[in-house]
C-alpha cells in the first residue's frame, strides 16, 4: 500500500507511563504541522496508561495492546501500522517543541535527506545550545541520539527495522546501519525536551556492555581504531553520565555527611570514576566480545 503524502506516522512505545504518557503525547497533538496520526503501542502495560490513552479526545490516535516485548518490538509494531509518507518516533517521557515535525519535514524536503534528527534540550536546560546544522560523515556524530529525534522517509523504516536483541545502544545500531544506505542530516536546533526519569537511572551497566560487544560485532566500522575507541569513550561517558545524574539527585535530601561530600567530590571530577569504573568496563568489555566472537 503507497503511504499517504505529506502525512506523518509518530510511534509511541510505552511501558507502565500513565502518569507520564498524555503529557508527551499532547506534545505530539499539538504540533504546528498536524497532518498526522498517532500511534501508541502500549508493551503490555500493568499499570492504568490503557484507560489514559483512550482519554485523549483526538481521532488521530491509534492504540495498540501488545504483550511485553519491549521498546524496539513495540517500535516495530507500530512501523507496521504507520500509513504515512514520514515517520518519527516520541518517547513516553518527553516533551517535543511544538514546531518539531515542521521544521524537520522541511529539513528532508530542502535537503534531500532520506532522515535527519534534531538537537535536545536537557530538562530545559538553559545551557543548551544550537548546534550545527549538517550531514552527518563521521560516525561519532551518530552517538547518544534517541530515537525521538528522528524523523524519516517511510522507506527508511519499512527497510530497516530495531534490533529487538540489542539490550541497550538501538538507537545507535539503527543509525549505523542507516547510514550504510541512506543519507543522515543533522538538524542542529534542539526540538525535544528529554527527561530523565528515575527507572532511567536503574539501567544495567552489564547491559551496556553486552550491547557494546553487540555492536564490535555487527558492525565493521569498528575495526578501525579510532571508531573502536570512541565506542569505548561512548560506553564510559554513558557509566558516567547515570552516574552524575544519581548523584545530582542526593543533593535534595537535606544535610550531607562530611565522608559522603569528599566522595561526591571525587565523582564530579570524574577520580572516583576512572579508579572504579575503567577496570570493570574494559574487563567486560574484553571478555563479553571475547564470548561472543568465540560463540
Amino acid at each position: 500500500m503507497e503511504p499517504i503524502k505529506d502525512f506523518v506516522s509518530v510511534v509511541i512505545p510505552t511501558y507502565n507511563r500513565a502518569h507520564l504518557i498524555k503529557r508527551s503525547a499532547m506534545s505530539v497533538l499539538n504540533q504546528t504541522y498536524s497532518n498526522l496520526e498517532l500511534i501508541i503501542v502500549d508493551d503490555g502495560s500493568t499499570d492504568n496508561t490503557e484507560d489514559v490513552v483512550k482519554s485523549i479526545n483526538d481521532n488521530r490516535v491509534i492504540y495498540i495492546k501488545q504483550s511485553n516485548q519491549g521498546a524496539c518490538a513495540a517500535r516495530n509494531n507500530g512501523i507496521d501500522h504507520a500509513k504515512g509518507e514520514f515517520i518519527a518516533f516520541q518517547d513516553s517521557d518527553d516533551v517535543w517543541h511544538e514546531d518539531k515535525l515542521e521544521k524537520q519535514l522541511k529539513c528532508l524536503k530542502e535537503t534531500g535527506a532520506d532522515i535527519c534528527f534534531c538537537a535536545i534540550s536537557l530538562n530545559k536546560s538553559p545551557k543548551n545550545k544550537k548546534m550545527k546544522s549538517s550531514f552527518v560523515s563521521n560516525i561519532k556524530d551518530l552517538f547518544n541520539v534517541g530515537v525521538q529525534r528522528f524523523f524519516a522517509k517511510y522507506y527508511v523504516f519499512k527497510s530497516i527495522k530495531f534490533d529487538t536483541e540489542m539490550p541497550r545502544c538501538q538507537d545507535l545500531d539503527i543509525l549505523l546501519r542507516i547510514s550504510n544506505k541512506y543519507k543522515i542530516y543533522e538538524l542542529g536546533e534542539p526540538l525535544v525536551d528529554y527527561y530523565i526519569q528515575n527507572d532511567s537511572l536503574s539501567k544495567s551497566a552489564d547491559k551496556l556492555f553486552l550491547a557494546t560487544s553487540l555492536l564490535i560485532k555487527k558492525h565493521k566500522c569498528f575495526q578501525d581504531p579510532t571508531n573502536y575507541n570512541l565506542l569505548l569513550s561512548g560506553v564510559l561517558n554513558g557509566v558516567y553520565y547515570y552516574q552524575n545524574e544519581l548523584i545530582s539527585g542526593i543533593y535534595g535530601y537535606g544535610r550531607i555527611p562530611l565522608r559522603l561530600k569528599f566522595r561526591l567530590i571525587f565523582y564530579r571530577i570524574g577520580l572516583f570514576h576512572f579508579c572504579r569504573f575503567i577496570r570493570d568496563v574494559f574487563k567486560n568489555i574484553f571478555n563479553n566480545t571475547n564470548k561472543q566472537l568465540h560463540s
